[in-house]
């Protein structure tokens, strides 16, 4: 949830935002665990505010949202900060992690993450990166996927190195390791849709959406040769919409080419221009612009195989009940 500055992260004992810009990020909290539970309270009696982390430059945090009580890997917010120390004026950062309530605050990488034995900043400034942090994937309670943008320092001039990913797990402790780390691409795309857990993404550069896994594949042959927007990946299918209709497609990424088993899901009336679509299990919520624009649902498999309907999800005022009759006798 985005508000103006804000960026809020919503925890079972904390209240979580952002403030600041791109290149000095704050994350601040209110936390209700010293609250009364057995009653009311005034004033937010209990509750206290403080700061998580300060000086971070790029940050990710997210929802498992298919947690199954373990060692949640969603517990962890990461973030890149600027080296402050007194080798300061090199050319690299931080990439960090720390849970919510404050505890397991660790430095996943630094200036020598990469290095072999022996070696030094001097003589292997292409192993010295700075990060961004771009996506996160959650494979997992105990496992989370990070996608970032590394940099190197030549020439004087800072030279992008592409998009990678790397899984990490929390099991024993959360650590980062070079040998997992997989690139995906040489130049970054516009956007992408991160799918998780080995599988790659979905990058979208100069209109067209490419199913990336690594960057020996790159920007191959697009899945959809059109300018469209993603609004969800659920197993193999990608639902999403384009600016000409106001339909719902999907394909499935089993097939190769330009959209060559593209599908229909809803023909028209798909509000997401200023609300995003609702996907729950195989049910699809959004407002219907065929329909005054009520809430609706419908079924994913059964609209994309047997052509089924979206029905209303509540009812109608009389007003808008009696309009409709009138334009359907019409």
């Amino acid at each position: 949830v985005s508000s103006r500055s804000y960026e809020y992260l919503f925890t079972p004992t904390r209240i979580l935002y952002r403030t600041g810009s791109s290149s000095n990020y704050t994350v601040s909290y209110f936390d209700f665990s010293g609250m009364s539970t057995t009653k009311s309270t005034d004033s937010g009696k209990g509750a206290t505010q403080g700061t998580l982390i300060t000086g971070a430059s790029s940050i990710m945090w997210g929802y498992d949202a298919n947690y199954d009580g373990g060692a949640s890997a969603s517990d962890y917010i990461f973030y890149t900060k600027a080296n402050t120390g007194d080798d300061s004026y090199r050319h690299y950062n931080l990439l960090c992690a720390i849970k919510y309530d404050g505890s397991g605050e660790t430095t996943l990488a630094t200036y020598d993450t990469y290095f072999a034995e022996g070696d030094t900043v001097e003589g292997n400034y292409e192993k010295v990166f700075t990060f961004a942090l771009t996506g996160i994937y959650f494979n997992s309670d105990s496992s989370v996927m990070v996608y970032y943008t590394k940099s190197i320092y030549e020439n004087g001039a800072a030279k992008a190195l592409g998009l990678f990913s790397n899984t990490l797990s929390t099991e024993g402790g959360l650590t980062f390791s070079t040998e997992s780390e997989v690139k995906l691409l040489s130049t970054a795309p516009t956007s992408y849709v991160a799918l998780g857990d080995g599988k790659g993404i979905l990058a979208t550069i100069d209109s067209k959406v490419y199913f990336v896994q690594s960057a020996e594949q790159g920007y191959k042959t697009p899945v959809i040769g059109r300018s469209v927007t993603v609004q969800a990946v659920i197993g193999d299918y990608v639902y999403y919409t384009d600016s000409d209709t106001t339909a719902l497609y999907r394909i499935n990424l089993g097939s190769e080419g330009d959209s060559p088993n593209e599908t229909v899901v809803v023909a028209e009336g798909v509000k997401s221009d200023w609300l995003k679509l609702e996907f729950v299990g195989d049910t699809l919520y959004f407002f219907n612009t065929e329909d005054y624009s009520y809430v609706n649902y419908v079924s994913l498999n059964a609209a994309a195989e047997e052509g089924a309907k979206p029905v209303l999800l509540g009812k109608m005022t009389s007003a808008d009940a009696e309009a409709k009759a009138e334009e359907e006798e019409e």
